[in-house]
């Protein structure tokens, strides 16, 4: 969370100050789904395909994909300051605070969430 909320500063302060284009940060979130998309579907989906109804593989997938999401270092752009992992790390946070989170750690996080929905209004 401290991750998240000092990109949002930093971002934030970058924005305030002129320092990105505009459409510059919409570009750079897509950029950060569509690549934790193509590592979901063609790493980490890979290696459970079969396993789903284990929790076991569904948290390692998990650990997987948040490893990584802690490794992932893709500047905004090239001239980004060193030591800006956290600006990456926190970028996953923006979708998943979405309505139909497009970054998640679960395998069957919508679906479990759908669930839960439903249960909750019966």
């Amino acid at each position: 969370m401290k991750d998240y909320y000092r990109a949002f500063s930093q971002r934030t302060k970058w924005g305030l100050d002129g320092l990105l284009f505009v459409g510059e940060l919409s570009a750079y979130e897509a950029d950060g789904k569509e690549q934790y998309a193509v590592r979901d579907r063609l790493t980490y989906m890979a290696e459970v395909a079969g396993k789903l109804e284990e929790d076991v593989a569904c948290v390692q997938y998990g650990r997987r994909v948040l490893d990584w999401v802690e490794t992932a270092g893709f500047p905004i752009r090239t001239a980004m300051p060193p030591k800006a992992e956290y600006i990456t790390q926190a970028t996953f946070h923006l979708p998943a605070n979405e309505e139909l989170p497009a970054v998640h750690g679960h395998p069957k996080f919508l679906d479990k969430r759908a669930e839960i929905a439903t249960q909750a209004t019966a």
